[in-house]
């Protein structure tokens, strides 16, 4: 296995030796292969040093921190990207408990953020100061159970989880992903999401292999109307959640869309069929995916590629399927529909050693419960919904618990039930309970806006004297909860 890993990043090096090929396309400039090789060579020669340890981004979408992934990658170093999307308590939580050698970041961080690390005395070095000086890449020896990187997702206790991922784990899907999508010469692939929504290791990775480019699309207007940026900067190869299609859809509903989009790759969400159509008969991409995959079991484990006639093939359904498992991935529905996995992309747990109920052995195999309903009809998979409180946000994984425990810190608030309306692209609704007068929706908005980020504050607030329902055993009924909301 160490050998096998040792190669791939072999390759990975001799793929960045492309000269004057474009690497990072932006709208105001074309970064070569060669500068994006010397900026790696030169990040790497502050970063192998550091090898088997921590080393935390917080950047901007530039030739410069492309550069910092992929030098981490190949330093073995183990990679955490920061978000500024996310608040600054919750960095603050992910840089306490994870305590990095180092910290890259550049003019985007906050000022309280940076002062915040340099208390902590880990060391903050901004990212231009690692491009200068010269180095040669050199790699290090790699052992399969040492992590490649750690993404967070949300957890029922109100902070964020680490999910560690080791070479082992998440080669194996980069390799499938190199085998199975049709890739061409001069491909310009898509850098939609925050790099800390784990699909961004799809395209991190995948562009430097097949000789493409990259362009980031580090806009707040190419993110809400993403026709533009698509347009401009020629994509080819797009990632991304269903939804983000579904805001050209609903701007440009019954015309043609010219693009030069070659492969759609879709995750993090339910692939609606009315999407998979306009994909086909609006936007005329050749080749579409579904993908569906978790963080802790290697990004994706299932795909389907979806054809013309799934419109008519599945229309029962409303949806696609998630389709068949990726190799390497072992799948099995247990007897409370509850979609199991195993295989080498399961990580091997969660950070600090946190215990988790998801995981079981049976047969001498290691399973992972997803917490999907699913069901299977011949060779394909189907997601049915959750059986727990886990919902999808933009792509992003939200345990409606997370929203309800930061919500109960406020402290006249007695109690709190999330939910979603599921007919109103995925709105959080929020039923709160508090016996002051004066409380309302937007105190309480503001009482959490610090400790949640955006996607994760509720769209409505419904707040109420009266206790929440419960059921015969006294527990918190919340599909009653829901039933009052929608009368």
């Amino acid at each position: 296995m160490s050998c096998a890993i040792s190669q791939f990043y072999t390759t990975l090096l001799l793929a960045l030796d492309r000269g004057d090929k474009p690497a990072v396309v932006t709208r105001e400039e074309v970064f070569t292969y060669a500068q994006l090789r010397h900026t790696t060579g030169n990040i790497h020669s502050h970063l192998k040093r550091l090898s088997g340890q921590i080393v935390v981004t917080y950047t901007g979408k530039t030739l410069e921190s492309y550069a910092a992934v992929l030098a981490a990658l190949l330093s073995n170093v183990t990679w955490v990207p920061l978000s500024a999307a996310q608040p600054l308590h919750r960095n603050r939580h992910i840089v306490s408990s994870i305590k990095p050698a180092l910290l890259l970041y550049d003019s985007t961080i906050s000022s309280d953020l940076l002062e915040f690390v340099k208390r902590k005395d880990i060391q903050a070095t901004h990212i231009l100061e690692t491009t200068v000086g010269g180095g040669e890449l050199t790699l290090p020896r790699f052992e399969p159970d040492d992590v490649a990187y750690i993404m967070f997702t949300s957890g029922s206790s109100g902070q964020p989880k680490g999910v560690p991922m080791t070479h082992a784990n998440y080669i194996p899907f980069i390799r499938n992903m190199l085998q199975l999508l049709p890739f061409g010469d001069n491909e310009v692939f898509s850098d939609f999401h925050d790099w800390a929504f784990d699909i961004s290791i799809f395209y991190l990775l995948c562009f430097p292999f097949v000789g493409g480019a990259i362009a980031p699309a580090d806009d707040k207007a190419d993110r809400l109307i993403p026709l533009d940026y698509i347009d401009t900067l020629g994509i080819t190869v797009w990632s991304s959640v269903p939804s983000a299609i579904g805001l050209i859809q609903r701007l440009r509903p019954s015309e043609e869309v010219d693009n030069k989009i070659r492969i759609m790759f879709l995750c993090g969400e339910p692939l609606p069929l009315s999407i998979v159509k306009y994909c086909f008969t609006n936007m005329n991409v050749p080749a579409v995916y579904n993908f569906y995959g978790l963080t802790e079991t290697g990004v994706e484990n299932f795909y389907h590629e979806c054809s013309p006639d799934d419109f008519d093939r599945f229309v029962n359904r409303g949806y696609a399927p998630i389709g068949i498992p990726l190799p390497g991935n072992k799948a099995k529905i247990d007897k409370n529909d509850e979609l199991c996995l195993a295989g080498e992309q399961l990580m091997r747990g969660y950070l600090e050693g946190a215990k988790s109920s998801r995981f079981f052995v049976e047969g001498g195999i290691r399973w992972f419960r997803t917490g999907d309903r699913a069901e299977q009809q011949g060779s394909l998979f189907w997601c049915r919904g959750r059986l727990d409180t886990q919902v999808k946000i933009r792509g992003y994984r939200v345990d409606l618990k997370d929203i309800e425990v930061n919500i109960c810190q406020h402290a006249h608030i007695d109690e709190a039930v999330c939910f979603i309306d599921e007919d109103k692209q995925q709105r959080i609704i929020a039923a709160v309970v508090s016996k002051e007068e004066d409380i309302d929706a937007n105190m309480i908005l503001a009482s959490i806006k610090d400790r949640l980020p955006d996607y994760m504050r509720p769209d409505q607030i419904i707040v109420s004297k009266k206790s929440l329902p419960r059921n015969e055993n006294g527990k918190l009924d919340r599909n009653a909860v829901i039933e009052n909301w929608r009368k």
